[in-house]
């Protein structure tokens, strides 16, 4: 209880639980584009749904809680291991019971597993020399893809940007401290302490 009310990303995992995670790590499986996380320290939550994923064609979207996978309650399930849940074989599928906030009664939703694939960087002109970029992930690599793209749009005419970080959900954390760099010229971007 203590390590779930961290953070919302937070979970405790026994022995078992804590192999089939590192397993499960070491081999990439497909899976449903989810990113959850605890909310009010129990319930499964839907932060997002990667662009173009399963979860994201079946209209599954912030706020959404995870009730059930395959029929398993989620109430005390650790975080990690309702990843491990949702991924598997590509072409396999993994049922959902899930909660909206549009909807009084539960929903059924089955999904099929696929390997997700990272979204592109999307960007283009506004009007009055205003450039556009939406990052819908950070994952390695992706700052270079906006330095690029911010070198396109000045040759265009960009006097100002618009970066649209909404979506991106799933992160390399170095690399966001890359992306940040772009934009500041000196400075801590970021810093961790504890033990």
């Amino acid at each position: 209880g203590l390590l779930v009310t961290v953070d919302p990303f937070a979970s405790y995992l026994d022995a078992g639980q804590y192999k089939a995670y590192l397993k499960a790590q070491e081999q990439k499986k497909a899976s449903v584009g989810l990113v959850l996380s605890r909310k009010y320290s129990a319930e499964l939550s839907v932060v997002d749904a990667v662009t173009g994923s399963p979860a994201d064609q079946m209209g599954l979207s912030t706020g959404d809680i995870i009730e059930a996978i395959n029929g398993v309650s989620t109430r005390d399930m650790p975080l990690a291991y309702a990843d491990i849940m949702l991924e598997g074989e590509t072409g396999s599928t993994v049922e959902l019971t899930v909660l909206r906030m549009r909807k009084p009664e539960p929903t059924k939703i089955k999904l099929t597993r696929a390997v997700i694939t990272s979204p592109a960087v999307i960007s283009k002109m506004l009007e009055n020399q205003t450039g556009y970029i939406a990052i819908q992930d950070l994952s390695k690599g992706k700052s270079a893809q906006v330095a690029a793209r911010i070198k396109e749009l000045e040759k265009q005419g960009m006097k100002r940007l618009v970066l649209d970080l909404r979506h991106s959900v799933l992160q390399d954390a170095d690399e966001g401290v890359r992306l940040a760099s772009l934009f500041l010229e000196n400075g801590v971007i970021t810093t961790l302490e504890g033990q």
